[in-house]
């Protein structure tokens, strides 16, 4: 491990630190033991974000795929939580969000549980 690089400074300034607007262990209480059964993914981030706030990309489109930006312990960071089975409207803006991120220098975080993913009539 010595021979590895100092890490780089942040690529941005870190906000205040927000506790989230559910306490995260209710996340217990919300995850369905049952796969089959929808676990309510928006209630999830509330446990997870700063104030368990979300600004939502693209909210009305691939509705089964949650993408935003949110902080964490007062970073900034890219959601993309699965909440259904991902179709390829859900792909496409997934695609988009991570390319928009990635440019920007905004760390991913993927929470999840995969309830499926429909690729089209053969998949």
């Amino acid at each position: 491990m010595g021979e590895l690089p100092a890490m780089p400074p942040p690529l941005r300034e870190r906000a205040e630190v927000r506790e989230p607007a559910r306490p995260p262990t209710d996340i217990y209480g919300l995850v369905q033991r049952d796969p089959r059964k929808p676990t309510p993914t928006r209630e999830i981030l509330r446990c997870l974000l700063d104030a368990g706030e979300l600004t939502e990309f693209k909210a009305q489109y691939g509705e089964t795929l949650v993408t935003g930006f949110a902080r964490v312990g007062g970073w900034q960071v890219g959601v993309l939580a699965n909440d259904g089975v991902l179709f390829n409207e859900s792909a496409a803006k997934a695609t988009h969000f991570i390319d928009l991120c990635c440019k920007r220098n905004v760390p991913l975080l993927f929470p999840g549980r995969r309830r499926g993913l429909h690729g089209g009539p053969r998949g």
